[in-house]
């Protein structure tokens, strides 16, 4: 309880000390900072902008070659709904006998 109390007098006495350049400094200074952190952060804004069309395009590229690939796959043979060839069982033996 005695740190609070001793910190509590530390810092009003270096606010009452220091208070013209404080006040200087809110008024000259932060207005600067703000409008750098709102640059900053229109960068950010920008960068996740481009970031998301690079990740967009992928997707859709992806799709597309999906899309084609399926086109392109032979559909003379039975396919379950989901367009997935179906099993047709074991292949027919290729042997032959001797009478």
């Amino acid at each position: 309880m005695f740190g609070f109390l001793l910190g509590a007098i530390a810092g009003s006495v270096a606010a009452y000390y220091w208070h013209d350049r404080i006040r200087r400094y809110m008024t000259s200074e932060l207005p600067t900072v703000r409008d750098r952190a709102a640059e900053r952060l229109g960068d950010l804004g920008e960068r996740a902008n481009s970031a998301l069309d690079r990740t967009r395009t992928r997707i859709n590229t992806a799709v597309r070659s999906g899309q084609e690939r399926l086109k392109s796959t032979p559909s003379g043979g039975p396919s379950d709904p989901s367009g997935m060839p179906r099993d047709r069982g074991p292949a027919p033996s290729r042997e032959t006998s001797d009478l």
